[in-house]
């Protein structure tokens, strides 16, 4: 969801999202998608 809300230029709404998304996939063994989750929440914050 967030990558799409990057595409449609939602940029505020991806970091809200993501923010979410990474307190959620703290209760999760999934540690690709916690990646992914970090990776893309830094990039977005960091620009």
């Amino acid at each position: 969801m967030a990558k799409l809300q990057v595409e449609l230029g939602q940029t505020d709404a991806a970091i809200s999202n993501l923010k979410n998304a990474q307190i959620t996939a703290n209760k999760i063994e999934d540690s690709e998608l916690k990646e992914e989750i970090d990776e893309l929440l830094e990039k977005l914050t960091a620009g």
